[in-house]
């Protein structure tokens, strides 16, 4: 399997051939030069047919190493995200911070993700400041089902699950729906309006 390769056998030569034409030129100089151990360089046929397929074995050996290496490099090389996988993954930031912010009734923060000029304002912060009210203890899952991305506005239908605990004895309430957030087309995008089944304002 190691002989006769064409592509480690003028490699093979390059290194082999001068070595051999150094050691001829040494017994020409030097008459004892013969009288070397026989581990330098083997002198009979037999011998100098089992270095070279050790060369050969040796140097296929390590172009495989090479080539494997430069293989799984490669294979590991991560793939450039597309513009539609860079947008899904903002969109994907503004609805968990909208959840966490919701959950931990920060309004500061909630509102933060809110676009100020959307007209749907004064409406959704009465509904997300009236839960505020009644509970205190929340948890809230936003999962993204499909997303639609405009020029100005990005669509995304998201399924919602909530559980919501209040101080006083209360049964806790749990709730599930369907929503579609508008949200505004940019880097950061803002929240405009929430359409169909809201997770805010589930104690109206």
């Amino acid at each position: 399997m190691c002989r006769n390769n064409p592509f480690l056998d003028p490699l093979l030569a390059f290194i082999y051939n001068p070595a051999m034409n150094i050691i001829e030129k040494a017994k020409m100089c030097d008459p004892h030069f013969t009288r070397r151990p026989k581990y330098l360089f083997p002198r009979s046929s037999t011998q100098s047919h089992l270095f070279v397929s050790m060369l050969h074995c040796l140097m296929s050996v390590c172009l495989l190493i090479v080539v494997s290496g430069l293989f799984w490099s490669c294979a590991s090389e991560q793939k450039k995200p597309t513009p539609v996988t860079i947008k899904v993954g903002q969109i994907q930031k503004t609805l968990s911070e909208l959840g966490e912010a919701y959950v931990k009734k920060d309004k500061e923060r909630f509102f933060a993700e809110v676009d100020p000029a959307s007209i749907s304002m004064p409406i959704l912060e009465d509904r997300v400041l009236g839960d505020f009210k009644h509970y205190s203890k929340a948890e809230l899952s936003l999962r993204i089902h499909r997303v639609e991305l405009g020029e100005s506005t990005f669509r995304t239908s998201v399924h919602w699950k909530g559980v919501w605990k209040s101080e006083a004895d209360l049964p806790v309430l749990e709730r599930s729906g369907k929503a579609i957030f508008i949200l505004a087309a940019s880097e950061d995008p803002k929240l405009i309006n929430v359409l169909g089944d809201s997770p805010f304002g589930v104690f109206r």
